[in-house]
This record gives C-alpha cells, sequence and structure tokens, in this order.
C-alpha cells in the first residue's frame, strides 16, 4: 500500500469478496484501498469529537457497509463510494460501545458498560430493541466477535467475563480471571480464540 499519511493505522478490516481493506488511523482518516494494486480508492476525514483515537472498525459486506465505531459514536458509510448513511450518537451509547454486525439478520447490535445490549436497524440506524444483561452490571466491554451462523455475539469484558451473547438478549457467561483482550471466531463459528492479561 502506498504511504499516503504519517498517522499510525489503528485498525483494519479486510473485505474478502471484492479485494478491498478498509483502515481507520489515529488521525482520524478512513480509507478504503485495493488489495489488488495497493492503491487507495478513496479517503474520509472523520470527526469522531470528544474521543481521541479511532477505535473501531465493522465491515458488512451483505450490503456494504462501513462503521467506524469512536467513543459515543457510531458512523455508517456506503462501501463503494464513501457516502454517508446515518450516524448514531449519545444515549444508549459511550465510550465503552463495542459494535458487531450480524450477518444474515437486519442488525448491528452494540454492547456497552454495564452490559447494555442494543440492536439497531443496520441500515436505518433506528433503533430496535435493548436489554440489560444479568450478571454485567460493572463489566467494561474490551472486545467483541460476531457468531453469524448462530446470530450470537462473543463479548470479552475487563473483569476477565466471557460472554455469548444472543439478539433477544439471553447471555452465558464464564470467568477466565483476566481481562479479555482479543477475540476472533471462525467463520462458522464453533471455534473461538481468545487472549487474556492481567489488569493493571
Amino acid at each position: 500500500m502506498s504511504a499516503v499519511s504519517a498517522a499510525e493505522v489503528r485498525c483494519i478490516k479486510v473485505i474478502h469478496n471484492k479485494a478491498y481493506a478498509v483502515s481507520g488511523s489515529f488521525d482520524h482518516t478512513l480509507r478504503l484501498w485495493n488489495l489488488l494494486t495497493g492503491k487507495e480508492i478513496y479517503s474520509i476525514a472523520e470527526d469522531h469529537t470528544d474521543y481521541q483515537h479511532f477505535a473501531l472498525l465493522q465491515v458488512d459486506e451483505a450490503t456494504d457497509v462501513i462503521y467506524s465505531v469512536a467513543g459515543a459514536q457510531i458512523k455508517a458509510w456506503h462501501l463503494e463510494n464513501g457516502d454517508p448513511l446515518f450516524q448514531l450518537a449519545g444515549g444508549n451509547l459511550d465510550h465503552t460501545t463495542h459494535t458487531a454486525v450480524l450477518g444474515s439478520g437486519s442488525s448491528l447490535l452494540t454492547v456497552s458498560f454495564g452490559g447494555r445490549l442494543c440492536a439497531w436497524d443496520k441500515a436505518k440506524g433506528t433503533l430496535q430493541n435493548t436489554h440489560c444483561l444479568t450478571g454485567l452490571s460493572i463489566s467494561t466491554p474490551t472486545c467483541i466477535s460476531p457468531l453469524r451462523n448462530q446470530e450470537k455475539v462473543a463479548v470479552g469484558f475487563n473483569d476477565g467475563v466471557l460472554a455469548m451473547i444472543s439478539l433477544d438478549g439471553s447471555c452465558v457467561t464464564a470467568n477466565v480471571n483476566l481481562s479479555v483482550t482479543f477475540l476472533v471466531a471462525s467463520e462458522d463459528g464453533n471455534c473461538l480464540v481468545a487472549d487474556y492479561q492481567q489488569e493493571r
């Protein structure tokens, strides 16, 4: 890829069905890349106010939408041209919010401090429902991974809780006693890899 900015890349998502990748940088710039040529297709100057760094990226390959998440803001962009789709801010979102796109359904899920689960229409950004997850009242989410074939998400928390959460708010938890820092699920959702670290 071309070095078009000196800003450090904070996150990157590969878009497999188009041989693209989208990156987010510390300078609040979102860029779409062609992986075959290494060239930038377009860039978007983000405006995540009140948040210092770019936080998370999610891509819905089924609908060609990019979601950028930072602080208490979520922004959605059309993949093909970078045009804005919608923006969510405040209310049910806070600086701890983590987001996942469920593949076959129509929902964008957010999990925030205290186990607040929200389901949003992933095309319009309208709130569909909310749940307060049992046993997570003092837990802060640290990572999230969608289990797309199961319509669930796996969420790691700072206090060592690992949760499997369904769209209807049902939740199964396990405690690993260390802060969960990384999660990734296999394509079929039957295997989950996690990393942990001692809280400082």
